[in-house]
C-alpha cells in the first residue's frame, strides 16, 4: 500500500497516467472509482480529457463517514468553470459500496459502527 502524492487513488491515478497515454484514450476511457469524486480529483480527471466518470457511492453518503461535515461538490459548477462536458454515472450499488468501507484501514469495523461514532464526533464539535 502506498498513498501516492495526494493520498486518493483518483488522482494518484491521474497523476500516474497523464503523458502516458494519447488524448484519444482518454476521451474514449470510462473512469470508475469507488465514490464520487472531490472537487480536486474531478478537476484532475476532466484535466485527462476523460468524458464519463461512473462511481459506486454519492458524496453525500460517503460524509457519513467523516468526522466533520462537508459541502457536497457542486459538479456542475466545478466544470462549468473549467468549460468541460463530463458525464457522472452514479450511484451504482451504493450500498454495496459502503459496506467496503467497513474494511478501510485495513481492520473490519461495522458501517454502522462507524458513522455512530462520526455522528458522535459530529455532534461533539457544534
Amino acid at each position: 500500500y502506498h498513498k501516492g502524492i495526494f493520498g486518493h487513488a483518483e488522482f494518484n491515478l491521474v497523476h500516474k497516467c497523464a503523458n502516458k497515454f494519447s488524448d484519444r484514450v482518454f476521451e474514449n476511457a470510462v473512469f470508475y472509482t469507488s465514490c464520487a469524486p472531490c472537487n480536486r480529483c474531478l478537476m484532475a480527471i476532466a484535466s485527462l480529457g476523460i468524458k464519463t466518470i461512473v462511481f459506486g457511492v454519492s458524496y453525500k453518503s460517503f460524509q457519513q463517514l467523516l468526522p466533520f461535515e462537508e459541502n457536497i461538490p457542486d459538479y456542475e459548477s466545478i466544470l462549468s468553470k473549467m468549460n468541460v462536458s463530463l458525464k457522472m454515472i452514479g450511484p451504482i450499488l451504493e450500498e454495496e459500496g459502503m459496506r467496503t468501507f467497513e474494511y478501510w484501514g485495513g481492520e473490519y469495523r461495522s458501517l454502522e459502527e462507524m458513522i455512530r461514532e462520526m455522528d458522535e464526533i459530529k455532534n461533539r464539535s457544534k
